[in-house]
């Protein structure tokens, strides 16, 4: 492939034609610039949905989806979407047990599947349970925050007198762990 200089790289880097420039020189993951912007607007519009309306809209979630996969592809090499499609299945499947549980919602599984088609399986992996911990803390918090407000303990009598809680904040935190982790 002919080599080409990037604009943002002052002379000092090239990379192949067909392959996604690197403004951050992050390459978290092997998604670079593309994918975290993907990644990072799918989180923020799935929180701020998640957070006023406790759904994420399947419009947010699919462009999140078709985005990753396009970015792998656009990468020039048909191995790099065949990683983002084993990430996404990785994610279906951690996502299906808690959902079938009524642990979580459909949002939630179509969120992390997102994620998991951009950044891989190996990061979906820590993703998971990266994103179960934040979820537990973030919990905490608004039940803390919850019973401070009502005067009740902040432990209640059961799962049943809870409403429900947006995950897509610790799915969030929950992706930038794990690339964090992947490095």
């Amino acid at each position: 492939m002919a080599q080409v200089e990037w604009p943002c790289s002052g002379g000092k880097d090239t990379s192949d034609v067909g392959a996604a420039p690197s403004i951050t020189g992050l390459e978290w993951a092997g998604i670079g610039d593309a994918g975290l912007a993907v990644m990072a607007i799918a989180v923020v519009t799935s929180t701020a949905c998640d957070l006023r309306t406790r759904r994420i809209p399947n419009v947010v979630t699919g462009s999140a989806l078709v985005g990753g996969l396009a970015i792998r592809l656009a990468g020039g090499d048909l191995p790099s979407l065949t990683w983002g499609m084993l990430g996404a299945l990785v994610a279906l499947v951690a996502g299906t047990l808690p959902y079938l549980a009524r642990r979580i919602g459909a949002g939630d599984v179509k969120l992390v599947v997102a994620l998991g088609a951009t950044i891989g399986p190996h990061a979906t992996l820590l993703l998971v349970p990266s994103a179960v911990a934040m979820a537990a803390i973030w919990t905490l918090v608004i039940r803390a925050r919850r019973s401070a407000l009502m005067g009740t303990h902040p432990v209640g009598t059961g799962w049943h007198d809870v409403e429900t809680v947006p995950l897509a904040p610790a799915i969030g935190a929950g992706a930038v762990l794990a690339l964090v982790l992947v490095g």
